[in-house]
């Protein structure tokens, strides 16, 4: 009888625990739903009533603790911003808010979530810096802002404070500076967008590192300079797109040993040359056009990849050049006298002038 009271007890003990706990989280998702306008979600049902959040607020999930572990509200039209109090939600492993209208500069919001692992603002119209406050999440796995209005640098805290980091997604935002010769420390990386943001510079050999690293795009920067064959060693990449920046030189032979490259976007840089004889041996799409490549090239980029050389020592080039210079010496002959005039009474007018506020 004695053992059956204690179970009793030692029930309902737990469950003013678990109540006192989720009484916290409740306030902060309540604050959420009224600052996100949630009575025109797309789908809010259980939110803002007194059904249990585990159960019936739709978006919610819970650990075995009963507190909040997810909030996954992709696409469900939220409008306005996430109130400072959701980083009580502390136990939160996963956040997915992608594509609504969400419109602020991330601080203190996202605070203390050190069991953080995937956080997805895709599609958004967050803006200001990076939200640092991530850097103090070690347990990310995934961080997707792609599509938003931040700007600034790309923090180093990044590269040395998320150890798991297998995803960082930023592209189409408005980032600056250079790109963080630390990204190497990411050993777990398979995910880097850097795509369509404002970063210049040169591409860090140190990427090089990053030998899981599956999915490379830098598109629509402002980067320049040489592609590193350091590239030639991320011999688990898939995709890789640099088009659309100021890079040069040539393409680099290293890229025979690319494997498992099935995408290869260069297009619309200053490439002059290309180095590899044969293209990587899986390659399914690929782009080389909008280069000014120097013939010979390779067939393999001409026919597969659209890539246009320019042949300087063709004799129409050479003849073409030459007749520009001498239609140019012609017209200074023809109308040298003409010219000698016109700087002699320009060069007199100068003087003239001079000599008037001299005087």
């Amino acid at each position: 009888m004695k053992m059956i009271f204690n179970i009793i007890l030692l029930f309902f003990f737990n469950q003013t625990i678990i109540v006192a706990i989720s009484s916290l989280e409740i306030f902060a998702l309540k604050d959420f739903y009224e600052s996100t306008d949630g009575k025109n979600w797309k789908m809010n049902q259980g939110w803002n009533s007194t059904l249990d959040p585990c159960i019936d607020w739709i978006g919610i999930e819970c650990n075995s603790n009963g507190s909040i572990k997810r909030i996954l509200l992709a696409n469900n039209s939220l409008m306005g911003v996430i109130p400072s109090s959701f980083n009580s939600l502390s136990s939160l492993e996963e956040i997915d808010l992608r594509f609504n209208s969400l419109n602020q500069t991330i601080t203190s919001q996202l605070n203390g979530l050190i069991l953080l692992q995937r956080l997805s603002l895709w599609g958004n119209s967050f803006f200001g810096p990076f939200p640092v406050a991530l850097c103090s999440s070690p347990s990310l796995q995934v961080i997707d802002l792609r599509g938003n209005y931040f700007s600034g640098i790309i923090p180093s805290c990044l590269t040395k404070q998320l150890p798991y980091l297998s995803s960082l997604a930023l592209g189409g935002n408005s980032f600056e500076g250079d790109i963080p010769r630390e990204l190497n420390n990411l050993s777990r990386l398979i995910n880097l967008d850097l795509s369509s943001n404002r970063l210049s510079g040169t591409i860090p050999e140190t990427i090089g590192d990053l030998i899981i690293l599956e999915q490379l795009n830098l598109a629509s920067n402002s980067l320049e300079g040489k592609i590193p064959f350091e590239l030639g060693k991320l011999d688990s990449l898939i995709l890789l797109d640099i088009s659309n920046n100021l890079l040069s030189g040539n393409i680099p032979s290293t890229f025979s040993d690319l494997d498992h490259l099935l995408i290869l976007l260069a297009q619309n840089n200053s490439f002059n040359s290309n180095d590899l004889s044969d293209g990587p041996v899986l390659l399914r799409s690929c782009d080389l056009s909008d280069n000014p490549f120097r013939c010979p090239i390779p067939s393999w980029s001409r026919d597969d990849c659209g890539a246009v050389c320019q042949d300087l020592s063709s004799p129409f080039i050479i003849a073409g050049i030459i007749l520009v210079y001498a239609i140019a010496f012609f017209v200074i002959l023809m109308f040298a006298d003409k010219i000698h005039l016109f700087f002699s009474q320009a060069g007199k007018g100068t003087w003239k002038i001079i000599k008037q506020k001299i005087t």
